[in-house]
Order: structure tokens, then C-alpha cells, then sequence
């Protein structure tokens, strides 16, 4: 079946950055990644601090029927709520996170491929440049961990806890 993945909200840009997530899960089949960088992050409300979806190819007949309608189109409002799919939000107002996304491969050797974040407005938190950008490394191993570093397994992921 072939899907149209729908944005949450006007303006959010979604679909600016697309890109095979490579196998994230280990369930031998590729994953998907959709950046939003004009989002206006659900988790933390920061205006336009982006968003970037990680969709478990295994998830897509779930989303597609969240809505009660099975018809191709996946609202990604209803991807962190699936328990296995998950939604990076940026940590700032500004930040766009999600503008770029890729596979990085599997960096770390346990094989499951990596994520990489692109954020072209955020600060430089350990340099203090404004504007100067980020680019988060996120390990698949450590995908639950950083659901719960906010306190709630949601789906939702805050970058901020990334590093």
C-alpha cells in the first residue's frame, strides 16, 4: 500500500526532509524519517522549535488506521502514540530541528541504524552562538531511554535530553 503522511498544523513544513531511517528497530525492515522543521514542538510548545518523526516500517497499517479510516493517509499527530514510533522535538523556539534528517548507519556497531537531527536555528549551547546550528546523533539503542528522560514514555522525545 502507498501512504501520504499529513502534517499536525499549518505552516509546519512537513515533508521538507525526508529519508530512509535504515533499519532503527532490528526487524529487518527500513524505517522512515520525516523532518517538520517548522513545528511548533507539541511536546514543549516552543514556536518553530521543529519536529522530526522516526516511523517503524512495521507501524504504517497502525497509522494508517488511527484516524478510523483505513484510506493511505497517516496523520502524523498520531505517530508517538503508537509505543514504537517517535517524535523528536527541538529544543528552542527557532531551532527548525528537523530541517535535514538521515540514517547515519550504524555508528555504534550494534546493529541498528543511527539517526541524525539537522536544527539550522538553534544556539550553540556550549559555544553561545546564536543561530549556529546543531546536529544531533541519536543511537537507536537509546531511543527508549531518552522517551523516558522527561519523566513520561510518550513517544515524544525532547532533544534537549540528547547529549
Amino acid at each position: 500500500m502507498a501512504y501520504e503522511f499529513i502534517g499536525q498544523d499549518a505552516n509546519d513544513g512537513s515533508g521538507r526532509s525526508v529519508s530512509s531511517a535504515g533499519d532503527v528497530d532490528g526487524d529487518g525492515l527500513a524505517d522512515l524519517l520525516i523532518g517538520v522543521h517548522g513545528a511548533d514542538g507539541l511536546g514543549n510548545g516552543e514556536d518553530t522549535s521543529g519536529s522530526t518523526y522516526l516511523i517503524n516500517a512495521a507501524d504504517l497499517a497502525a497509522l494508517d488506521a488511527a484516524d478510523g479510516t483505513v484510506d493511505g493517509f497517516i496523520d502524523l499527530s498520531f505517530v508517538a502514540a503508537t509505543g514504537t514510533s517517535y517524535e523528536f522535538v527541538g529544543q528552542d523556539a527557532g531551532d527548525q530541528s528537523g530541517f535535514s534528517v538521515s540514517s547515519a548507519g550504524d555508528v555504534d556497531g550494534d546493529g541498528l541504524a543511527d539517526l541524525l537531527i539537522g536544527a539550522i536555528g538553534a544556539d550553540g549551547l556550549s559555544n553561545g552562538e546564536f543561530g549556529s546550528g546543531s546536529t544531533y546523533l541519536i543511537n537507536a539503542a537509546d531511543l527508549a531511554a531518552l522517551d523516558a528522560a522527561d519523566g513520561t514514555v510518550d513517544g515524544i522525545i525532547d532533544l534537549s535530553f540528547v547529549a
